[in-house]
């Protein structure tokens, strides 16, 4: 790598021609991968691209997506053989990547995601929340993250609440919190950038002085939230899972997505040994969404 390149970041850009059927596997192999995000412009296109961080190992990267591309024709034995490839970008054009796929969405009957960069928004009804996602996982338009969206909307009218979101990405999550009254949000990400763009966006929505960033890992939250939302990977929400009991409040509600729905079974037996019963399911896509309450307190 150029001394120039050294000096600034760069992304690795997965391009793949894939049938649909096999996409969303193909998506969550990727994301156990290491991926920060995925764009695809709608189900019958065949293109998806994923995004991983300057300081991944192309060579490893490759070679394991190689071996299960080959695995992946053998389960989907009907469909084309993928053509994929892979380059470097740098960070201004990853920011580009996702203006090309990211547009307005109706999440909900109360609830429309718009770009930042998008303003025209008169007669719309219900909550309106601008992102600009920049480097950042969340922007309304992955079924995880609606999914997450929609549930959160089913706390906003139980009185007093509050909020700690893991893995706030662009604090897409943390925001519509905020919107709906939670008095008190914490949004936790481990990734600088990610945090930097969070901030952005409270900004944007005007609700920075309702909600706290940080990068604390989890295990130092000391106190108990009424919502906890995880829209990560199953193995995150794995690692994580015997923190959820501490950190969720009395008849507090556990939102856990980023899964497929055939993960769900496998961590609904795992929340079980934590003393977590899962009270719902959403499903959108072959993905999933559990709500999940602790049967201490039933």
């Amino acid at each position: 790598m150029s001394e120039e390149a050294a000096h600034r970041k760069e992304w690795i850009e997965l391009s793949f021609r894939i049938d649909p059927v096999a996409r969303e596997a193909l998506s969550a192999f990727l994301f156990d991968l290491g991926c920060t995000g995925i764009v695809t412009e709608d189900f019958e296109d065949q293109s998806l691209r994923a995004y991983f961080t300057f300081d991944s190992d192309p060579e490893d990267i490759t070679s394991r997506t190689d071996l299960f591309l080959g695995e992946l024709t053998r389960v989907f034995h009907r469909m084309e053989t993928p053509v994929w490839a892979w380059h470097r970008i740098a960070d201004e054009d990853w920011s580009l990547a996702w203006r090309r796929f990211f547009h307005p969405t109706r999440i909900t009957p109360n609830l429309l995601i718009l770009p930042a960069w998008e303003t025209d928004a008169a007669g719309e009804p219900g909550h309106i929340i601008r992102i600009d996602p920049g480097l950042a996982f969340g922007t309304g338009q992955h079924p995880t993250t609606q999914m997450c969206l929609r549930a959160l909307e089913r706390v906003s009218s139980h009185g007093s609440w509050s909020m700690l979101d893991l893995g706030t990405g662009s604090g897409l999550l943390a925001i519509y919190g905020a919107v709906l009254g939670a008095e008190r949000i914490l949004a936790l990400d481990v990734d600088a950038d990610a945090l930097a763009w969070a901030a952005r966006n409270l900004e944007l929505n005007q609700v920075q002085e309702k909600i706290i960033l940080s990068g604390s890992p989890v295990e130092a939250c000391a106190e108990a939230f009424s919502v906890v939302a995880a829209n990560l990977i199953l193995g995150e929400i794995m690692r994580l899972l015997p923190h959820f009991p501490r950190i969720l409040a009395r008849d507090g509600l556990l939102i856990l997505s980023g899964l497929l729905d055939s993960q769900l079974d496998e961590v609904a037996r795992a929340l079980t040994d934590h003393g977590l019963t899962v009270r719902d399911t959403l499903l959108q896509d072959e993905w999933g969404c559990l709500l999940c309450r602790a049967e201490a307190v039933l």
